[in-house]
């Protein structure tokens, strides 16, 4: 499992800053066609996303263990494959900016595999993880943050999220595109909003439960045996069983990816 988390480091620390240049530096007025606009850098960086969700779609299925990750892998990839029409880049480029919680999440698992758990290291890790998971998925990604939105027209003191911004992007659009754009898009964005709500709850119990005394549970469920692979007679005796192993893990792999 250590191969996931390294491709999953590599990617983080790849295409965060990268995707927080392209916003930083676009163009002048490009937030005035958030659906169709298009920046050739806007394609590198999402070709480096699709790359990256295509093989963790593939060891989602691959070496199955929850559904979750396979939702997650391929609605990622669908979206930023199909982002080349263009469609939506605007809003692809800024959510790769969740990744930013998938690089403390690795580093609670490289923690684990190195001695360190439920060390004041990994206890202010643990911290990073939740705020930078909260701050850029739930307020950023789909609650009310400071940005410009529709709903600005109505009332000038409410301003939505990234999440509400783009599905109504979408639904203005919804007759110049194929269904299938429409489809893809809007249930793609409910499933990743879920999965990043359910994550966090699963996140918040997994921390309080970590460092209560021998309470302690994994934040990453690698090593969990996928259900496909029968394990051997002697991977069963008490004397070859990893003392790590022992814990029922709350949460596995979030990827918390995006």
């Amino acid at each position: 499992m250590l191969s996931i988390h390294v491709v999953s480091q590599v990617h983080v620390l790849i295409v965060v800053p990268y995707a927080f240049y392209c916003i930083l530096t676009e163009a002048p007025g490009r937030d005035q066609d958030k659906a169709f606009g298009w920046d050739d850098r806007v394609g590198y960086v999402h070709a480096i996303a699709a790359g990256y969700f295509l093989w963790d779609s593939l060891d989602a299925i691959v070496n199955f263990i929850d559904p979750a990750f396979v939702a997650h892998g391929v609605a990622c990839l669908a979206i930023y494959t199909m982002s080349y029409k263009p469609f939506v880049a605007y809003f692809g480029t800024r959510c790769l900016l969740w990744e930013t919680s998938t690089l403390f999440l690795n580093n609670h698992w490289f923690l684990d595999k190195t001695g360190r758990t439920g060390t004041r290291t990994q206890l202010i890790n643990g911290f990073f993880l939740l705020g930078s998971f909260f701050f850029v998925r739930i307020v950023y990604g789909g609650y009310i943050v400071r940005t410009e939105s529709f709903m600005a027209n109505f009332h000038p003191d409410i301003h939505l999220g990234q999440s509400v911004q783009f599905m109504h992007t979408l639904l203005g659009v919804r007759h110049q595109i194929p269904l299938a754009y429409t489809l893809v898009y809007s249930g793609g964005n409910v499933v990743l909003q879920g999965l990043n709500w359910f994550w966090f709850y699963k996140m918040i119990l997994a921390l309080r439960k970590r460092f209560d005394g021998a309470d302690q549970v994994k934040l990453t469920g690698e090593d969990v045996l996928p259900t496909h692979i029968t394990p051997s007679p002697d991977s069963t005796s008490p004397s070859s069983a990893p003392a790590s192993d022992t814990h029922a893990p709350v949460l596995t792999r979030a990827s918390l990816d995006a």
